[in-house]
């Protein structure tokens, strides 16, 4: 399996973009060889890829890749892979489980990279009615006292 033991991230982040591009029609395997790379890939290019296919998944995705994701919005050293699991999470819409919508809140609020409060700030927005207070608090604070004009 390429995706997984090719010594070449480049060829790694190929296989995860293949697979990206069947969306909805990725079979169950190819999506834990998927949150196996969000989780564990040593170069960030191929955990951002893995995020942004997942992302592909839509409504469609299983809790454990929510987890992956919610692990990777809250804890991965790169912001690139930060924003991309955070507009991932947001595609799911209202079925953002409240651990997602607390992941999302702690990134808008305390992110050092504005592009990631901005994702976090989309993906909440995702939720439409479904915005629970503390939501609604955080996104009129953010709104209130970002320093950064994109967020």
């Amino acid at each position: 399996n390429r995706m997984e033991q090719d010594d070449d991230w480049r060829v790694r982040r190929a296989a995860v973009q293949a697979l990206g591009e069947l969306g909805e029609r990725l079979p169950p395997e190819a999506v834990a060889a998927l949150i196996n790379r969000v989780e564990h890939d040593s170069e960030w290019e191929v955990r951002r890829a893995a995020a942004e296919a997942l992302g592909k998944l839509g409504e469609r995705l299983p809790p454990e890749a929510v987890a992956a994701l919610i692990n990777r919005v809250e804890h991965d050293s790169e912001w690139e892979v930060r924003r991309a699991a955070a507009e991932a999470l947001g595609k799911l819409g209202e079925r953002l489980p409240p651990e997602a919508v607390a992941a999302l809140i702690n990134r808008m609020e305390q992110d050092d990279d504005w592009r990631v409060r901005r994702a976090a700030v989309q993906a909440l927005g995702e939720l439409g009615e479904r915005l629970p207070p503390e939501a609604v608090a955080a996104l009129i604070n953010r709104m209130e006292q970002d320093d950064n004009w994109h967020v």
